[in-house]
């Protein structure tokens, strides 16, 4: 409903297109929603703004102050004659219209602008869950900006370029949570973990089955993406797809349409993908496990999510979030336990960490958790550091040596790129004396220039 919008009207009060349009909003609703007709931008953003440029760009510096209030609104502008706008003018406005146009068609443009408003209002719902005020987190956020624009503003001929999307990251990481957030709302959404259905059931969970079309199949059975028509699939855990099933899902992306198990018939859906993966599928490919062609048209959209890892500066907002839920109020963290928390590795990421934040708060005494109360992933902290990396172990002795030197050539060739090919600047700032810096590199077959 229009009325839960907060929707401001700016014009001149005695001009009769105005007069109309105060009488159509007010219409709407009995309550009082509309900011009124005055002779200034109002201090904070609205949802919707309608204004009457011949009337507005009185105000001064109207212009620039209107882009900076509407970054995060819509508007619908009209005037006497539109044409003689600017095309720099016309961008600021989410709609321009002529005075008569905004007469016949201000109730179509009102719906349009008002999906888009509740679009961004349950984005900025969904995004406040993925807790975090990291680069990182804000990075993530702002990708999945640009696909809803897309999503939003894309026409039916062209809404194919934002159909899938390839979301990868470690088990833990809130690769669903994600998937929502890029779904924004869209219903239906069916959520199915690939690694959960044995081999032999694919086809049958994804696309139906017929009567009679196997042992077992006693009645007709709709599949997964019938049930997702007209929304979102969500396929988790992607890369656990059998190759066989990887070649019908390629052409229901590719057609458009599906058939079920033991039928001749194609059935023509509208399904939006978004699949997920903490497996790194390109090596996949290479490897013969996963089809490059399903590959590249699922990854029209790529999205990173971090490892908690990370983005250590996100730790602290995340356990005292857990911490709230669990103890039902707020519970302080001493020093030592959070400079802990954010050191340690997190192999499970936030699942781990919630988890821990759970147990600590049932284990604590007081109201702050102490360094002890994570005393579990003390001792898993200890055991990985003796763990050999997983890139290590099956290296021999020579091989290991060899990649040790090849890092450190890495490693001395960005410093002297960095100071310009300084060697006693690069040798100062290492502690090394030039003479033992050069006899290294000799030794490691660098050539150097000093400059």
């Amino acid at each position: 409903m229009l009325s839960q919008m907060n929707v401001v009207f700016l014009a001149n009060e005695e001009d009769d297109t105005a007069s109309l349009i105060q009488g159509y909003l007010q219409a709407l609703d009995h309550r009082k929603y509309i900011h009124s007709i005055e002779s200034k931008l109002p201090h904070s953003t609205p949802d919707i703004l309608i204004l009457d440029l011949d009337y507005a760009k009185n105000i001064p510096d109207f212009l620039n102050s209107f882009s900076k209030l509407m970054q995060d609104g819509e508007s619908i502008a009209y005037c006497q004659f539109p044409e003689s706008i600017t095309e720099e003018e016309k961008n600021l406005f989410s709609v321009l219209l002529s005075k008569e146009h905004v007469r016949l068609d201000l109730s179509r443009h009102l719906s349009d602008l008002q999906k888009i408003v509740e679009l961004r209002k349950h984005f900025v719902s969904l995004s406040n869950q993925i807790i975090g005020a990291s680069e990182e987190r804000n990075s993530l956020i702002q990708q999945i900006k640009k696909i809803l624009k897309k999503k939003v503003f894309t026409t039916k001929k062209n809404q194919d370029v934002t159909r899938t999307v390839l979301i990868q990251g470690e088990s833990g990481s809130g690769k669903e949570l994600v998937a929502r957030l890029v779904a924004c709302g869209q219903t239906p959404f069916i959520s199915v973990n690939c690694s959960a259905i044995p081999e032999t059931l694919f086809d049958s969970e994804l696309f139906g089955h017929a009567k009679g079309a196997f042992t077992g199949a006693d009645r007709d059975r709709k599949g997964l993406f019938e049930e997702a028509n007209g929304g979102i699939l969500y396929l988790d855990e992607i890369g656990e797809m059998p190759l066989s099933t990887q070649a019908k899902l390629l052409r229901v992306l590719q057609e458009g349409e599906i058939r079920a198990v033991g039928t001749s018939k194609n059935v023509k859906i509208s399904v939006r993908v978004i699949a997920a993966t903490n497996r790194d599928l390109r090596q996949d490919v290479l490897q013969g496990k996963f089809r490059e062609d399903l590959y590249y048209r699922l990854n029209i959209f790529p999205l990173y999510v971090p490892a908690l890892r990370e983005r250590p500066s996100d730790i602290p907002l995340l356990a005292r979030h857990f911490a709230k839920i669990y103890a039902g109020r707020n519970i302080e963290f001493h020093e030592k336990t959070m400079k802990f928390l954010q050191n340690y590795p997190w192999p499970g990421n936030i699942r781990e960490l919630e988890n821990a934040v759970h147990r600590a708060v049932i284990l604590s005494e007081t109201d702050i958790l102490l360094p002890e109360d994570f005393s579990l992933l003390t001792e898993t902290a200890l055991k990985e550091e003796d763990k050999l990396p997983n890139q290590w172990q099956d290296l021999s002795y020579q091989e290991f040596k060899l990649l040790q030197e090849q890092q450190e050539i890495k490693f001395l060739k960005a410093r002297l790129h960095a100071k310009e090919g300084s060697v006693s600047k690069v040798a100062k700032e290492l502690g090394m004396a030039r003479t033992v810096f050069y006899a290294r590199a000799k030794r490691l077959g660098l050539s150097i220039k000093d400059s």
